[in-house]
C-alpha cells in the first residue's frame, strides 16, 4: 500500500507542470524586446538608405506587415517500479525508476513587405501633406526643426536645395525667420493647430501667434515674423496651404519636400573617404555659403564603432551616428516619424501583431 502511495506521488509531482500556461510570463518581455527591435531596425533602416543615396544608390525599405509569436512547452513524466518477496530471503525488496523531460518551443513568424510600385511613388515621392508635417509642431517638435528639415519654401522664402552636385544656399530671410520662430514657440507665443472644418472637408494645419503672451522683447520679433512672411497685421491665426494656392496676407503657403528628398538632403552630410570622392564614386558638396551648419552628420571608417545610436555597414565600410552626438539621433528619430506620416491618404497601414495562445 505504501509503494503504490509514492509511486502515485512521484508520478503526479512530475506531470504536475503539463499544463501551466506561459502566456502571461512572457508577454512583458516580448513586447519590450519586439518594441526595441523594431525601433532599432528602423533606425538602420534609414540610416542605410540615406547612405545608399549618397553612393548613388536607390532606398530599398522593408515594412513589417505581422509578428506572430507561439510558444509550447511539453513535459513528459514515467515512472516504474517493483515490489516482491526474495524467493532466497524472507524479506520484501522493491525499486523504483523514474524519468522525466521537459521540451520548449518558440516559434516566431515575421512577414515583410516590400515598399513598391504606387506604395513606392505614395510614401517616398510624393510631397508630405502640411498638415502631416505642421501636426509634429503641436506634437512637440522645434518648429525650425520641422520647417528646416521638411519644406523648401514658405511665403517665398527659400530653403537650402540640393541639385545633383550643386548645393543652393538658404535665403538669409528664412534663416532668420526659423531663428525668430524658435524663439517665439520657446516662449508660449507660436502654436499650431489641427483642426477638421467640416465633415467633408480636409484636416488642415493653423498657426497661431499669441500675441498677448509676448513680453516686451518677444512683441519686436512678433512683427518682424510677420514682416518676413508678408502677414496682415491684426490677425493671430493664419491657415496653412500648399504652394499652388493663390497668395494672401491671411494665410501661409509651404512648399513641403517629399520623403524622399528630405533623404536626399540628409545625405549630403554622410561622411565619406577621400579616395571615393577622387574615384567619382561619389560627388563632393560645396559648403553652405551662408556658413549654416547642419544638425545632422553620419561618420564612416573600416571598423564598426563601439559606441553608436544607429551604425550600418555599407560597401565594406561602416557608417554610424555618434550617441553623443544628440542633434544627429534627433534629425534620424525626427525622419523615421516623417516617413510614417508620409501617406498621402492615412491608409497607410500599421504592423499587425497577432498573438497566439502558448500553454
Amino acid at each position: 500500500m505504501k509503494t503504490t502511495i509514492i509511486l502515485g506521488t512521484l508520478l503526479a509531482l512530475l506531470l504536475a507542470g503539463g499544463c501551466v500556461s506561459i502566456g502571461t510570463t512572457k508577454l512583458k518581455p516580448d513586447r519590450y524586446e519586439y518594441s526595441k527591435a523594431l525601433g532599432d531596425s528602423w533606425k538602420e533602416q534609414v540610416l542605410l538608405n540615406v547612405v545608399r543615396l549618397r553612393y548613388g544608390d536607390a532606398p530599398v525599405f522593408l515594412d513589417v506587415s505581422q509578428i506572430i509569436s507561439s510558444y509550447s512547452i511539453e513535459q513528459r513524466g514515467k515512472v516504474g517500479g517493483y515490489a516482491g518477496e526474495n524467493q532466497l530471503l524472507p524479506l520484501w525488496s522493491w525499486g523504483l525508476d523514474a524519468s522525466a523531460s521537459m521540451r520548449y518551443t518558440d516559434r516566431p513568424t515575421i512577414t515583410y513587405l516590400p515598399l513598391t510600385g504606387p506604395a513606392y511613388v505614395r510614401n517616398l515621392m510624393t510631397p508630405i501633406p502640411p498638415r502631416a508635417l505642421l501636426a509634429l509642431i503641436e506634437g512637440g517638435f522645434a518648429v525650425d526643426q520641422v520647417l528646416s528639415a521638411g519644406i523648401s519654401q514658405i511665403n517665398g522664402l527659400r530653403n537650402r536645395v540640393v541639385l545633383g552636385s550643386k548645393l543652393i544656399s538658404a535665403d538669409e530671410g528664412f534663416i532668420r525667420l526659423l531663428t525668430l520662430m524658435r524663439e517665439l514657440q520657446g516662449e508660449g507665443v507660436l502654436g499650431v493647430r489641427i483642426e477638421k472644418p467640416g465633415k467633408d472637408k480636409p484636416a488642415r494645419a493653423i498657426i497661431v501667434f499669441k500675441g498677448q503672451n509676448a513680453s516686451k522683447e518677444m512683441q519686436p520679433k512678433l512683427a518682424e515674423v510677420g514682416k518676413l512672411l508678408g502677414l496682415a497685421s491684426g490677425v493671430t491665426e493664419f491657415p496653412v496651404t500648399s504652394s499652388g494656392v493663390p497668395a494672401s496676407d491671411r494665410s501661409i503657403r509651404v512648399q513641403t519636400l517629399s520623403v524622399m528628398r528630405i533623404m536626399v538632403n540628409m545625405a549630403t552630410q554622410v561622411d565619406v573617404a577621400a579616395q571615393d570622392i577622387e574615384d567619382g564614386r561619389v560627388w563632393a558638396f560645396p559648403a553652405d555659403k551662408t556658413g549654416r551648419q547642419s544638425p545632422f552628420r553620419v561618420h564612416n571608417g573600416s571598423v564598426a564603432p563601439a559606441d553608436a545610436f544607429a551604425a550600418v555597414p555599407y560597401r565594406d565600410e561602416w557608417f554610424w551616428i555618434d550617441d553623443t552626438d544628440f542633434l544627429s539621433k534627433r534629425a534620424l528619430s525626427f525622419m523615421t516619424i516623417v516617413f510614417a506620416i508620409s501617406e498621402p491618404d492615412g491608409s497607410r497601414a500599421a504592423p499587425t501583431v497577432v498573438t497566439v495562445s502558448a500553454n
